[in-house]
């Protein structure tokens, strides 16, 4: 997965995106979730993680810092929250969590 976003030089950086386990397991553990409540939810909320991560590949940079390196975008539609770190050319997502979850456990996995 590559995006866009201009360097510190001017130039054109493309960055790709790579899901820790744990917060694929985090995406699976919520698509069934909201797969049980309704058929089809589950599908709708990959699809909104699916366009929030683009967001972020676009402009890693722009979401606000919460800790050392780590940055969170506040997803639409469903009240997650992914957490990220941008090394580079290379955007890690190391947590997918509930809004209201307490947030101190992602920082374990930076």
């Amino acid at each position: 997965m590559g995006g866009r976003e201009t360097g510190d030089s001017g130039r054109r950086v493309d960055h790709f995106v790579e899901l820790r386990a744990d917060a694929k397991f985090d995406l699976v553990s919520a698509h069934e979730y909201y797969e049980q409540r309704r058929a089809g939810l589950g599908r709708d909320f990959i699809m909104s993680i699916a366009d929030s991560i683009e967001q972020i590949r676009v402009a890693p940079r722009m979401f606000a810092i919460v800790h050392r390196d780590v940055r969170q975008f506040v997803v639409r539609r469903f009240p997650y929250v992914i957490y990220y770190i941008v090394d580079g050319d290379v955007i890690e997502v190391i947590a997918v969590f509930h809004a209201k979850r307490d947030p101190s456990p992602f920082r374990n996995r930076t």
